[in-house]
């Protein structure tokens, strides 16, 4: 029997993202409607088919734009989103598999087995586990799988911290301010900024509810897990939960598609925390930032982010280089779902994304050297996706794609509420605004500071951001307290700058 290499956390790559499409019940917000307001479910023929697209292309964007992507060990063999790509009629698409995680690139998570070889124990449907067998051939010792530990005693342990982690968070909800809870809100309903008190206290009141139903249920039961949470909130009653028969929003409940998804962006989260990696958030849905938790990307001190932001990111604002639209540097694009994975080694092995990963990951190694490395990303990025456009024009012909795009790099800086983006949005729009014009910031302390990295595409024609193609990063949160006055500081420092504002994000690819 083969013997898989196994890795710790701190030996995946500094880029690795952990996919949240290849969760079971990961949906969008259209076709979350679509099973609402038609009462289906997620056994609904037209809605698997959906679903099966939106997360291949989820996971085809992985695996484009990372260095390297976890997944669980049980999803090779139950998942139907991966095994399709090594049914045993699949062999040129099942060798392309093999061969990501022959070389490192798809790494599985282990739970407790000690191999990915070992026996599975966990449920397995007939054609998953014809299909795992097909891919076992194909597969050699070099496959890297990654656990908490490798000792089992303290493997245990970490297993037991990812339950606490999920479990632990809702009751910890009840204590978020007002700030916090209009932010969660707002990240849940898509950047939405603005709500009446009312609307705000409803959506606060339905938090204290779900907290004090899971502190009833742990002290009853001894155990929680999102499945509880599902029963209580999400499907109708009696049901099974993998079918996804979702309860309509109402008067008494209204905020149960809100609720859903930051339920499963916790339950997302939880492997990321542990592994210290990134989860990759699907295109709509909300980011990390939702959770309003105290979860810091990197122990960074105080004082070097202090002036990181009064130094480092103002250089963004001086830079004289022009993103400005122009159809020279537009490109051809093609839908990621349109790839197949042995389109995703050709794509790997391009000189071009060597160099992209390469500059993301020295960011996402050390987020306080962004605002130095911002020009070279830039440059790096936009070098990789106008090879990337050439590839795909060589291969597949233009007629595969009509529209020509922008790839333009912009940072995103979250202080005290206020998304503050450093770069181009929106392109022709661009507008100089005074920072001093923002509203009135709360008294007191503000504590918080993110920083993402975003990679928009545009199209060259309209100008509207394309999500399908579009991702970030969220590379640097910390707890930071800044006061109201050096929060204007900040804000002076600024004034009449280049720097619009951001009223909503793009598709995230999230740190967690």
């Amino acid at each position: 029997m083969n013997n898989s290499i196994l890795i710790t956390p701190d030996q995946l790559e500094a880029g690795a993202t952990i996919p949240q499409a290849l969760d079971n019940q990961y949906v969008s917000d259209e076709i979350y409607k679509e099973i609402i307001n038609q009462k289906k479910s997620l056994t609904d023929p037209t809605i698997k088919k959906k679903r099966n697209i939106e997360a291949s292309s989820e996971f085809i964007r992985s695996l484009v734009y990372s260095s390297q992507v976890v997944v669980n060990r049980a999803f090779i063999s139950n998942n139907e989103l991966l095994y399709k790509y090594y049914l045993p009629n699949q062999q040129e698409s099942a060798l392309a598999f093999a061969s990501l995680m022959n070389s490192g690139i798809i790494v599985p998570y282990l739970y407790k087995e000690h191999n990915f070889f070992d026996d599975k124990l966990f449920d397995i449907t007939e054609e998953g586990g014809r299909s795992a067998e097909y891919l076992s051939q194909f597969l050699n010792s070099s496959v890297k799988s990654v656990k908490l530990a490798k000792n089992d005693a303290k493997n245990e342990i970490a297993i037991d911290k990812l339950s606490l982690g999920f479990r632990g968070y809702f009751p910890s909800i009840t204590v978020l301010n007002d700030r916090q809870r209009t932010e969660m809100l707002g990240e849940l309903l898509g950047g939405k900024k603005n709500f009446t008190k009312e609307y705000q206290q409803d959506f606060g009141d339905y938090l204290d509810n779900l907290s004090m139903f899971i502190t009833k249920t742990f002290r009853k039961k001894g155990v929680l897990n999102r499945n509880d949470l599902y029963k209580e909130f999400i499907v109708a009653p009696n049901t099974n939960v993998a079918d996804g028969i979702y309860l309509s929003p109402d008067k008494q409940n209204p905020f149960r598609h809100e609720i859903k998804k930051l339920i499963d962006l916790k339950y997302n989260t939880n492997l990321p925390d542990a592994l210290g990696r990134y989860s990759f958030t699907p295109k709509d849905m909300p980011t990390r930032s939702a959770l309003q938790d105290d979860f810091q990307i990197s122990d960074i001190d105080s004082s070097k982010v202090a002036t990181f932001i009064d130094k480092d990111l103002l250089k963004l604002t001086e830079n004289k280089r022009n993103f400005m639209a122009n159809t020279q540097r537009a490109m051809y694009l093609p839908l990621l779902s349109d790839l197949s994975l042995s389109d995703v080694l050709e794509i790997r092995n391009l000189e071009s994304w060597q160099g992209f990963i390469s500059k993301q990951s020295q960011i996402l190694s050390n987020p306080l050297s962004i605002g130095d490395k911002y020009e070279d990303f830039q440059s790096a990025f936009e070098t990789f996706q106008t090879n990337f456009s050439n590839w795909y024009y060589e291969k597949y012909g233009k007629s595969k794609v009509e529209d020509k795009y922008l790839s333009i790099v912009s940072i995103l800086l979250n202080l005290g509420g206020k998304a503050i983006s450093y770069g181009v949005e929106g392109l022709g729009t661009t507008e100089k605004i005074a920072l001093g014009e923002l509203p009135k910031l709360i008294e007191g302390v503000i504590g918080g500071v993110t920083v993402k990295l975003m990679m928009n595409v545009y199209n060259a024609e309209t100008k509207e951001l394309d999500k399908n193609r579009s991702y970030s990063i969220e590379v640097m949160r910390s707890e930071l307290e800044l006061t109201r006055d050096e929060m204007y500081g900040i804000i002076n420092d600024t004034k009449g700058k280049q720097i619009p504002l951001s009223e909503s994000l793009v598709a995230e690819q999230d740190r967690n």
